[in-house]
């Protein structure tokens, strides 16, 4: 049996698995998102996406129930020779897109936020990277993650 942290995890991957033109998307991800990171020079498709579970901050309340924050981190990488940048953005409005379409995740969790957007700022052009940060806020009974 998966934790709920995995269980979440599983979710936003197959979640942007599933991002594709035909469902009204700019890209078409599937066999593009992975767990494993990888740097964009081993990458011979774009877009790659690659998500990671960050750090988690736990509260314990007097009941039988935790409250956690799991960060998640979607780092992706592009490649044009021309417009990195609008690729990006694209990239960027169908991750939002995906994960913002059900912020339970699967019923795993109470609430998916967006956090904060990074990117290289075109220093590495014609690659382009973004790092995406997303809080998900999920509950479980003490003992039982």
């Amino acid at each position: 049996m998966s934790s709920i942290r995995e269980n979440i995890i599983s979710n936003v991957i197959s979640t942007l698995e599933a991002v594709s033109t035909a469902n009204g998307y700019n890209y078409d991800l599937s066999g593009r998102v992975s767990r494993t990171l990888k740097h964009w020079e081993e990458c011979s498709e774009f877009p790659q996406v690659f998500v990671m579970d960050g750090a988690e901050s736990k509260v314990y309340g007097s009941n039988i129930m935790v409250d956690s924050t799991l960060e998640v981190v979607i780092r992706a990488y592009e490649h044009d020779q021309s417009d990195t940048s609008q690729k990006l953005n694209n990239l960027l409005e169908d991750i939002e897109k995906a994960l913002c379409a059900d912020h339970t995740r699967g019923g795993y969790a109470v609430n998916t936020i967006p956090l904060k957007i990074e990117t290289d700022e075109g220093w590495l052009q014609p690659f382009g990277i973004l790092e995406f940060r997303w809080s998900i806020f999920y509950q479980y009974e003490y003992g039982t993650p």
